[in-house]
Parts: C-alpha cells; sequence; structure tokens
C-alpha cells in the first residue's frame, strides 16, 4: 500500500510540474506576440501643391489681394496672345452726337497689322512696333513713319495701352472681375491723370488685351473702346497668308 501511495505521489507531482511548464510556455508565446506591435500604414504625408512658378517669374495668383498698389505689377506678368484677330468698336462722342469706326486688328509674332473703317475709306497700318506703314485701301504706295514713346500705334488708332496709361497716371481703383457667360476673368483698373482725364480699364487675364476702355472728362464720357469680337489663331493660319502685306505685295517685315 505505501508503493501505491509514493507511484501516485510521484504522477502527482510530474502532472503539477509538467501543467506548470505549459503555463510558462503559453504565457513567453502570449507576451511575445504582445511585445511586437502591428504594422500601421499610415497615409503618405508628401504635399502635392500647384506648379511652383521659375525663379523670377511672378504670376497673378501670387499676390493675394489685387489693388490699386499692386495692380500695374500684376499686368505686367500677363502674357499677350501671339497670334489673333479681334474687331474694335471706336467711338468718339462730343455735345451733340458721336461717330463709331471699326477696326479689325490681326497679330503675330511681334507684327500688328490694323483695318480702320471710317465713312468712304479703309485706313490701313502695318507695324513691328519699331515703324509704321500707312496707307488707304486701294492705294499703290504706303508711308513710312518711325514709331517712339511719342508716336506709337495705339495713338494713331485711338485703342489707349493699359500699361502706359497707368504708368503715366494716379491708379485709383482695381480689382477682379470673375468670369461670366460673356467673359473670361479680366481685372478692372480706373486711374485719372493730373487734370480731369480718366482711365477705366477692363483686361482680359488670359489674352492680355483690354476688352473695354473708357476716356472720360470730368464725368463725361469722349471715348470709348469695346472689344465686338476676338478670335486666338494658329500661326500657319492660311487667313493670314496676304495679312501682312504692303500695297505692293512685299512683307517688309520679313526675316
Amino acid at each position: 500500500m505505501q508503493e501505491k501511495s509514493s507511484f501516485r505521489t510521484v504522477v502527482i507531482v510530474l502532472a503539477s510540474v509538467l501543467l506548470l511548464v505549459s503555463l510558462i510556455v503559453l504565457a513567453y508565446l502570449y507576451f511575445a506576440d504582445q511585445s511586437t506591435p502591428n504594422e500601421i500604414i499610415l497615409p503618405s504625408t508628401q504635399v502635392v501643391g500647384p506648379e511652383q512658378s521659375r525663379p523670377g517669374e511672378e504670376q497673378p495668383g501670387d499676390f493675394a489681394v489685387l489693388d490699386a498698389e499692386n495692380v500695374l505689377q500684376v499686368l505686367k506678368t500677363l502674357e499677350k496672345t501671339n497670334t489673333y484677330r479681334e474687331v474694335l468698336n471706336l467711338t468718339e462722342y462730343w455735345q451733340d452726337g458721336s461717330a463709331t469706326h471699326i477696326a479689325e486688328i490681326y497679330h503675330r509674332n511681334g507684327v500688328t497689322c490694323v483695318k480702320v473703317q471710317a465713312a468712304k475709306k479703309t485706313q490701313c497700318y502695318l507695324t513691328d512696333g519699331k515703324v509704321v506703314y500707312i496707307w488707304y485701301q486701294g492705294d499703290e504706295e504706303a508711308v513710312r513713319i518711325p514709331l517712339s514713346q511719342d508716336l506709337t500705334l495705339e495713338d494713331l488708332i485711338g485703342v489707349p495701352n493699359y500699361l502706359e496709361a497707368l504708368q503715366r497716371t494716379h491708379v485709383e481703383e482695381a480689382t477682379f472681375l470673375p468670369a461670366d457667360a460673356q467673359s473670361n476673368d479680366r481685372i478692372f483698373a480706373r486711374s485719372r491723370t493730373d487734370g480731369e482725364i480718366t482711365y477705366n480699364f477692363w483686361i482680359d487675364i488670359e489674352t492680355a488685351l483690354s476688352t473695354r476702355v473708357e476716356i472720360l472728362q470730368g464725368d463725361t464720357l469722349i471715348h470709348m473702346v469695346e472689344q465686338r469680337e476676338m478670335e486666338i489663331l494658329m500661326p500657319g493660319d492660311m487667313s493670314l497668308a496676304y495679312v501682312f502685306l504692303l500695297p505692293d505685295g512685299t512683307d517688309p517685315f520679313a526675316h
């Protein structure tokens, strides 16, 4: 009986030891698994922003607020459309009435051709910004006149240049006009001379062309330019083949 009791004791002890070892192993595996955190994939922190401007180049969007102080600087960043055709109404006002002429303008690679339709004749201008050739439609020859700061194409045809006008006058107001059904995004600027002359400009941001210009003497409108048509053309457009020529068929600005 004593031997059986001893054997039973040994069996119980061994079972207890095995149970204890099993518990230790399970505890080790559990805590080892807890000590290795689950992998967490974070979203990318890279920020994708708008295309950066080239060094030294300012864009209209760089200006948080458009006002009279910075409008000239903003307008200088606009890039004029290289090849286009536009039609303008040029209207002069006086006390008892008004008169409107139509100007058709073609521009390509720095050369501009303007045809102003008057009552009886169409006057033509062809210029590279340095010299201008002037003739009436039907003439056989053109007159060549050098241009300067005191005599520009804009002066000859009655279409004020907004950069030149704003530089020599006092800018009183400027604002951004968002696009609508009839127009692209535009900038409006108002300036005044030391006298009583006021200039109002509406400038298309996409083309850098004036869509409307008003000149007032005091409160009286004396001159207005309105853009009737605007068409961006390809440099190789066949409709331009005979536009930039003198009456004798030659191209004075051919390279």
